[in-house]
């Protein structure tokens, strides 16, 4: 019983240590640092941000920005500088690109299309549904009869 416990307690020890690498190096960061980490994409482990990218690089560069940072550059000032050193593809935002602004431009013109097609339904509908068709009676000569004698008994 006592060993089950003390190996449930290790493994609870082992799952409450610190989630990101870069913690582990530098639990000081200041939260520039931290935002800079978390938006700009790893150029060493594609597909993942500075903050979740395990490798060595990652973990070098992640000093270089903290040591840039404590040295007073700006964020924006640092961020030029990644893209001047790793290219556009590390602010992971596509639109600075030819065919990123067309993958934000395609979905914005069809979802403006769609706005406009669903107004021109709705308008159609709506005054089709109230606008009575011409050259016809509202009420056949015998209904307006009846509503008249029943009218007249009301009085």
């Amino acid at each position: 019983m006592t060993t089950r416990l003390l190996s449930a307690l290790a493994l609870l020890a082992l799952l409450a240590g610190p989630a990101g690498g870069q913690e582990t190096r530098a639990p000081n960061t200041s939260p520039e640092a931290r935002d800079i980490f978390r938006t700009v994409m790893s150029p060493f482990c594609p597909g993942l941000t500075l903050a979740d990218c395990p490798s060595p690089a990652a973990y070098d560069l992640r000093d270089e920005i903290r040591a840039r940072i404590e040295a007073g550059e700006t964020p924006d000032a640092i961020l030029d500088s990644l893209v001047a050193e790793y290219g556009q593809e590390v602010l992971g935002n596509p639109s600075g690109t030819p065919l990123g602004r067309l993958a934000v431009a395609i979905p914005v013109g069809v979802a403006l299309l769609a706005g406009l097609g669903a107004a021109v339904f709705v308008r159609r509908a709506v005054r089709a549904r109230w606008e009575a068709p011409t050259g016809t009676a509202l009420m056949t000569p015998e209904a307006e009869a009846r509503l008249d004698d029943e009218l007249a008994d009301l009085d």
